[in-house]
């Protein structure tokens, strides 16, 4: 089995000869990380630019007008160069936004362009819809869309803000690329059929079938990944499909391991062990429930904590004072506190819950949970 921390060794490595012998064609390839979200950090990667271009002109087709609003610039705009620089036959103009692009004067910048599809996260689609009036978001004719779990509550903001606009979901991992086909139809939101040649299994599955997602595939160049677990849980169904695939995988994203990405914050684990060990002398364990609220056309977040101590009752200001620091000394993003992502309304204030019943220990350590109902 294959972990994370494997590819990090060998992106390394990969990124180490890549520059010790420079290629011949070097402006065929483009050197690019994962998110880092990981307990391991970033995962380095050297692609080629004509390798995989097949399984994102999809997402390019038949639109005049793009906005793409996912990850740094050179990823958001790297499937679109590597498309036109090996002459696929469309034409595009993108608008590639930024969280830091989020201010009033973009509302105007986005009626002009008349976007006809948008291509980026679910997070970001939603922080993004208060900058797109009704009007264009019913001229937008598809949203494709990865990376993270569609929620009932994402789902919901965006049929009523894209009422005319078609799903294009793709599973993938930026290190090896696709990992599903593209949207079949007939199933619905968060799963998907295997990407053809790809194998995937459940490892340690509990009563549900949920477990962590173990895939096996050859990469581009013959090379064979074997049951890499990627670090996400799924859940995988063997009923007939209508098209004629008779397997599918449910994703349930990354729920209760390292880390949930939240309206464009990131919660780590590791994050709220530091702010807990703070304050060992006021608890002894924590769960934290991260959840996303619809406020009219805008997405929240929500983190609720229920903390444990043994003998003294949870008093109001045993509860506020947890509350205050947490708020005040948890990271969301790498200069962003809760604090001030409270005060920039794109969280609701921390709600702290006191229990004096110790936490059950279950066969997987879960301290975050997304609750997605």
């Amino acid at each position: 089995m294959i972990e994370r921390k494997d590819f990090v060794r060998i992106g390394d490595m990969t990124l180490a000869d890549f520059f010790a012998s420079p290629l011949q064609n070097a402006y065929d390839w483009v050197v690019r990380t994962t998110s880092g979200t990981s307990e391991q950090g970033p995962i380095v990667s050297v692609m080629n630019l004509s390798s995989g271009s097949e399984e994102r002109q999809g997402w390019y087709f038949d639109a005049e007008r793009t906005i793409i609003c996912m990850g740094a610039f050179n990823s958001r705009v790297l499937s679109a160069l590597s498309l036109d620089k090996y002459g696929n036959p469309y034409t595009c103009a993108i608008l590639a936004v930024d969280y830091r692009d989020l201010a009033p004067e973009l509302t105007g910048i986005i009626s002009d362009f008349a976007p006809e599809r948008i291509i980026g996260f679910p997070s970001f689609l939603a922080r993004l819809i208060p900058y797109i009036s009704p009007e264009v978001g019913s001229g937008v004719q598809k949203l494709c869309l990865g990376g993270e779990m569609i929620t009932p509550v994402l789902a919901k903001l965006f049929a009523s803000s894209f009422p005319n606009a078609s799903y294009c979901l793709l599973y993938a991992a930026g290190e090896i690329g696709s990992i599903s086909e593209t949207t079949c139809t007939y199933l619905p939101l968060n799963y998907y059929h295997p990407l053809r040649g790809v194998t995937i299994e459940i490892l340690d599955p509990d009563e549900t079938g949920a477990g962590d997602l173990l895939v096996s595939k050859v990469l581009h160049g013959g090379i064979s990944i074997e049951k890499y677990r990627i670090g996400d849980m799924a859940r995988i169904h063997k009923n007939s499909c209508p098209c004629g695939y008779n397997l599918a995988f449910e994703s349930l994203g990354r729920k209760g391991h390292d880390y949930i990405k939240l309206v464009g914050a990131l919660l780590l684990r590791a994050e709220f062990d530091r702010v807990a060990i703070g304050m060992k002398t006021l608890f002894e364990d924590y769960r934290v429930e991260a959840s996303q609220v619809l406020d009219q056309r805008t997405v929240k977040g929500k983190i609720h904590i229920q903390v444990f101590r043994i003998g003294l009752p949870g008093t109001e200001a045993f509860t506020t004072e947890i509350a205050d620091r947490f708020s005040r000394e948890l990271f969301l993003t790498p200069s962003q506190t809760l604090s001030d992502l409270v005060a920039a309304d794109v969280f609701l204030p921390l709600s702290v819950e006191f229990t004096n019943v110790p936490f059950e220990q279950k066969h997987k350590d879960v301290k975050l949970f997304l609750k997605i109902a």
